[in-house]
């Protein structure tokens, strides 16, 4: 009775104990001075909290449970006894409900008046580890508090309109992009990124259960496509999407990532694909040479398509990416009808090298399973 009448709201839909930890969110700052009025009055509110979560059941003890609990000692702070004693489901049901309002109260509050700021995210993350680092203070290692301060977060997301939703989504997205380019750079600041990213990355799990989380799929899949495109891959990459994998409902970036490792293996095999058309070309040019003068006019009319598929001198390595159009934000007038006529004669030739070794794999069936698995089409180069 007493927990249901402390948890309970009154006419202002604010409870006792609601209010209390709501005092004890904002002087959180000023009790760190131990001669403060606040310093005294969070002290109070833990040792109440404690109080509250070290409830007895109704039921009686078991014997051993009984004998191990004598000698009077100070159970008030033994966190390790809570595996084995649990609370009725009435007084955690009240507990965690009051405790999620709370924390539900205080996000909403911050998203409304800093969802637009620029430095929205590191401070949203920021207030995020405070939370729950309170609610390890008030409640201990309980799974349960945990659970409902994460479930406060995603219901003060949740009460945000599309527009601001969207955009705290997109905010999310570019500062993880931003975190992991700054961490390629090495040294104290790279460390220093990497810590502000696993920060973000645990603030943003509560992400995955929402509708919100498909708009964040949208905007990281195009920030790391930009990302891959430019700098390439790193495992920093698979690290990230091991973690908030589940903030991804179509899996897009998984699928991106896939489709970039299946092209590498291309890359590979098209070079050895390459070394083997030399090795053929040479063998005819030996044969060509024992025949004798006879095919000197057929070899000059030769030359302008050989110059396409062979060029003379140094050539650049040229790395050719085959993406999925259904996993890759790929904008349509990036797409290029006829690559051969703008490019120079030794590009021209890797194109053309490139498309009969893609067909030639494709006939074949030689195709690593998840490149296409609708019906093959033809390579559009951008």
């Amino acid at each position: 009775p007493l927990v249901q009448n402390i948890t309970s709201p009154d006419e202002d839909s604010t409870s006792s104990l609601g209010w209390l930890l709501n005092q004890y969110l904002e002087c959180r700052e000023a009790a760190y001075n131990p001669q403060s009025r606040a310093a005294a009055f969070s002290s109070r509110v833990r040792h109440l909290t404690h109080l509250l979560v070290h409830v007895e059941p109704c039921e009686a003890a078991p014997p051993v449970v009984a004998i191990s609990q004598s000698k009077g000692r100070n159970r008030s702070h033994d966190w390790s006894s809570l595996t084995t004693r649990g609370l009725p489901s009435s007084i955690m049901r009240n507990l965690t409900r009051c405790w999620r309002s709370v924390v539900e109260e205080q996000v909403n509050k911050f998203l409304t008046s800093s969802w637009k700021d620029d430095d929205f995210v590191p401070r949203y993350c920021e207030r995020y580890y405070i939370l729950q680092k309170s609610s390890s203070e008030l409640f201990g290692p309980r799974a349960a508090f945990l659970l409902a301060m994460r479930n406060g977060c995603a219901d003060a997301l949740l009460r945000l309109p599309f527009l601001r939703a969207a955009h705290v989504s997109e905010q999310f997205a570019r500062h993880i992009d931003q975190r992991i380019q700054g961490s390629r750079m090495g040294g104290a600041r790279g460390m220093e990124m990497l810590a502000q990213l696993q920060r973000c990355l645990e603030s943003v799990l509560i992400l995955s259960p929402l509708e919100i989380a498909t708009t964040f799929e949208h905007y990281y899949q195009h920030y790391m496509a930009d990302r891959l495109l430019s700098v390439g891959s790193s495992w920093l990459e698979g690290a990230v999407l091991e973690q908030i994998g589940p903030c991804f409902p179509g899996r897009l970036p998984q699928q991106m990532l896939q489709t970039l490792n299946i092209s590498e293996e291309l890359q590979r095999r098209f070079h050895v694909y390459q070394l083997q058309q030399l090795d053929q070309e040479l063998l005819k040019l030996e044969d060509t040479e024992e025949e004798g003068e006879e095919e000197e006019g057929e070899g000059e009319e030769e030359l302008e398509e050989e110059e396409e598929r062979y060029y003379e001198g140094t050539m650049p390595e040229v790395c050719v990416l085959v993406l999925s159009p259904r996993f890759w934000p790929v904008a349509s007038v990036c797409h290029m009808l006829n690559p051969t006529t703008c490019l120079p004669s030794y590009l021209r030739g890797t194109i053309n090298h490139y498309s009969n070794f893609y067909s030639k794999i494709i006939s074949s069936g030689q195709s690593h399973s998840g490149l296409e698995k609708e019906s093959p089409r033809q390579l559009q180069w951008t």
